[in-house]
C-alpha cells in the first residue's frame, strides 16, 4: 500500500498535466476544482486504507483542501500532522507577445471588501490556530508550462513565501492586486515542491481530508510503518533549503500527539461501518 502509494503521488502530476493540456482553444480553461476532484477520485482506489467522502455542507475555512495524517499507535507520540492546502493553477499569459505562466488568482479574495492577498493570510493564520498544523499551496500546469525538474503538473509549496509580498500589502481594501511578476511561475519555483515529498516521506499516510471538493481519509493498519513525524522531519529538510530570510513569523513544523476528537470518531466510525455526522464533513458506512 505505501509503494502504491508512493507511486501515485510521482504518477498523478503527469496525468494533471495532460488533462489540463486538452483545454486547449477552449472557451474556458479548466479550473483547479477539476484537477482536485481527480486527485481525490484516483484515491478512491486505495480504499478501504484511503477513504473518500464528500461534505453536506461547502467547508468555511477557505481551504481547498485539508490533508490529515494520523498514525494513533505512534511510538514516538508524534501521532498527528495537517497540511491546510490552497490550489491555484497556471493559465498562459500575453501569448501573442512574449508567452508567460502565471497563477493570475493567487491573490483572490472573494470576501466583499477584502484586500488581495486577504487569501493567503486567512490560510497562513488559521494553521497558527492549533497545533500540527501546515499551511501550503498547491500549483496545477499544463503540459506546455512544464520545466523539469522543478515544475511538474503538481507542485507544492509552503504558503510562507507569500509573506514579503502580504506585509507589503496596501492599505487600501479591495482595488490593488499584486503584480503580474509575483504571480508568475518563475517567481515561485524555487520554492516548489514535489506531491511525491509528501506521499512518499512518511511511510504510508493515514488520513487525508481536502474540503470543500472532497475528503479522504487513509486508514492504515497498526503494523503500517507510517509516521506523521518522519513527514514532519521531512518537511522541515525542505523548509531549512528554502527558508526566508525574516522567519519570525514561522514555527517548527511538529506532528503533535493530540488527534481532534472529530478525526478519531471518523475513524472510528469508517473502521465499524457505522455513518457519523461531524461539523465539516459526512462521514459514509464502510463498504
Amino acid at each position: 500500500m505505501t509503494d502504491l502509494l508512493c507511486r501515485y503521488g510521482e504518477s498523478f502530476p503527469k496525468l494533471a498535466a495532460q488533462i489540463l493540456h486538452r483545454d486547449r482553444h477552449k472557451q474556458r480553461n479548466f479550473r483547479e476544482e477539476t484537477i482536485t476532484d481527480l486527485l481525490m477520485a484516483g484515491l478512491t482506489a486505495f480504499e478501504p486504507f484511503v477513504f473518500v467522502d464528500f461534505p453536506t455542507n461547502e467547508s468555511k475555512t477557505g481551504d481547498d483542501m485539508i490533508w490529515e495524517f494520523v498514525a494513533p499507535n505512534a511510538k514516538d507520540r508524534r501521532r498527528y500532522l495537517r497540511l491546510h492546502i490552497q490550489a491555484k493553477r497556471a493559465i498562459s499569459g500575453a501569448p501573442k507577445r512574449d508567452p508567460y505562466w502565471w497563477y493570475r488568482e493567487l491573490d483572490h479574495e472573494s470576501a466583499k471588501g477584502a484586500g488581495y492577498g486577504s487569501q493567503a493570510q486567512r490560510l497562513i493564520s488559521s494553521c497558527k490556530t492549533g497545533a500540527g498544523a501546515v499551511p501550503l499551496y498547491a500549483f496545477y500546469h499544463t503540459l506546455d508550462a512544464l520545466d523539469p525538474p522543478e515544475v511538474e503538473g503538481v507542485n507544492l509549496m509552503f504558503a510562507h513565501h507569500l509573506l514579503p509580498l502580504l506585509r507589503a500589502m496596501p492599505p487600501v481594501k479591495g482595488n490593488s492586486r499584486w503584480p503580474s511578476s509575483d504571480r508568475k511561475i518563475e517567481r515561485w519555483r524555487p520554492h516548489f515542491m514535489s506531491l511525491a515529498d509528501v506521499l512518499c516521506s512518511c511511510g504510508g499516510p493515514i488520513a487525508i481530508m481536502p474540503p470543500p471538493e472532497g475528503m479522504a481519509l487513509l486508514v492504515g493498519p497498526v503494523s503500517d510503518p507510517f509516521s506523521p513525524g518522519r513527514l514532519a522531519d521531512r518537511l522541515n529538510e525542505l523548509w531549512s533549503s528554502q527558508a526566508l530570510a525574516d522567519e519570525s513569523d514561522v514555527d517548527t513544523i511538529e506532528a503533535v500527539e493530540d488527534i481532534p476528537s472529530e478525526t478519531t470518531r471518523a475513524i472510528e466510525a469508517h473502521r465499524s461501518g457505522r455513518w457519523v455526522a461531524v461539523p465539516w464533513y459526512t462521514a459514509q458506512p464502510a463498504a
